[in-house]
């Protein structure tokens, strides 16, 4: 699965401008073998993980193409948002998403140590399960850096 992380952080603006971001995408690649042997089988294999950091102004200004590259193939985006994160950018996400003709479905959760629960892993998988989401689709996650630096 593709993960795209947009970084909201107002640290990291205060070194490129008011409205810096990072999309930080990964993709990884499971490679196996499976060999018989005389009394069973052996298997061997890695995974290969790759991933690009981005740095971009205005990410969701509709004269930027880079999200709208990535997604316009899948017609559709599934994105994963801390709610207040979404206060902020998610009427300027919805109109880049519609400008553009790709379906945004958000989800909205809370993040930080008392939302870390079962229940807020198992809200974010049903709603992937709900979106359709394929396996090598990418999934837009939204964040504050603090967040992701805490872990």
């Amino acid at each position: 699965m593709r993960i795209v992380v947009i970084e909201v952080s107002p640290y990291l603006s205060i070194q490129f401008s008011p409205h810096s971001h990072f999309i930080f995408v990964a993709m990884s690649d499971l490679e196996a073998t499976v060999a018989e042997t005389s009394n069973g089988f052996h298997v061997e294999g890695y995974e290969k993980i790759e991933y690009d950091f981005t740095f971009l102004d205005g990410v969701f200004e509709i004269q930027n193409s880079q999200l709208q590259r990535l997604y316009a193939p899948w017609g559709r985006c599934l994105a994963i948002m801390d709610k207040n994160i979404y206060d902020i950018y998610g009427k300027e996400m919805q109109r880049y998403f519609d400008h553009h003709g790709i379906e945004l479905k958000i989800h909205q959760t809370m993040i930080g140590e008392k939302a870390k629960s079962l229940d807020t892993f198992t809200n974010i998988v049903d709603s992937m399960t709900d979106f359709g989401i394929i396996r090598k689709e990418p999934v837009l996650v939204v964040v504050r850096l603090e967040f992701i630096m805490n872990r």
